[in-house]
């Protein structure tokens, strides 16, 4: 069970996503990090199809 993007509840997956999401971090010395995953989307009723939250980023 994934959580809404929007409202917050759980709810089933709807499909693995389209696309891939990029996170920018601070530099690791001379470094550029970068994180790269692609999202899953979920279906909520009240919503409708939206990207699984992403509490860390």
């Amino acid at each position: 069970m994934l959580r809404c993007s929007r409202c917050g509840r759980r709810r089933r997956g709807y499909d693995r996503g389209g696309g891939v999401r990029h996170w920018r971090h601070q530099d690791f010395g001379c470094w550029r990090v970068e994180l790269v995953a692609s999202m899953p989307r979920v279906d909520c009723p009240g919503c409708g199809v939206v990207v699984a939250s992403v509490p860390w980023a």
